[in-house]
């Protein structure tokens, strides 16, 4: 594989994933119906690399960031740290690892991807998307709910 298809698949690797999650909070936040497509497809422009960016860093830990813990917190649950899903987790670990090595595959040629490489990112991209999408419980649908809301609103609930 060249050097050119090589980055090219590593930058389509996030890529993949960033409209995955535009889609995703789409189809929960517009609705599924495929009459609601074309509202769907003008929600999800809205949506921008730096905010989902934004609001994935909230909930990149154990628990989610104090700034947006009571805007996740789950119906009925006490007060204290609001814990974050396991596969939020790993799509925030995903989404900020192919979002860096995009960065250099677009515009990094000090930094040289192989094949193997380019490979893992794509598998890494799947994998995510497949944990994500196996978490169908009423308490992960409500979480990908809040967190399209948050990706919407660029991780912030209020101005500073």
């Amino acid at each position: 594989m060249s050097e050119v298809r090589t980055r090219r698949a590593v930058s389509t690797a996030y890529y993949a994933l960033f409209h995955f999650l535009c889609a995703e909070a789409g189809l929960g936040l517009v609705g599924e119906s495929e009459a609601l497509a074309s509202r769907r497809a003008l929600f999800q422009r809205v949506i921008g690399h730096g905010g989902l960016k934004a609001a994935l860093d909230k909930v990149a830990g154990a628990v989610a960031d104090a700034s947006v813990a009571e805007f996740l917190r789950p119906p009925g649950a006490g007060p204290g740290p609001v814990a974050v899903p396991g596969f939020v987790r790993d799509m925030s670990r995903a989404f900020a690892e192919l979002q860096a090595a995009r960065q250099d595959a677009d515009y990094n040629w000090n930094v040289n991807f192989s094949h193997t490489d380019a490979q893992l990112l794509c598998r890494r991209a799947a994998g995510a998307i497949s944990i994500w999408q196996a978490c169908d419980n009423p308490s992960g649908r409500d979480f990908k709910r809040a967190l399209g809301l948050l990706m919407l609103l660029k991780g912030r609930l209020r101005a500073d």
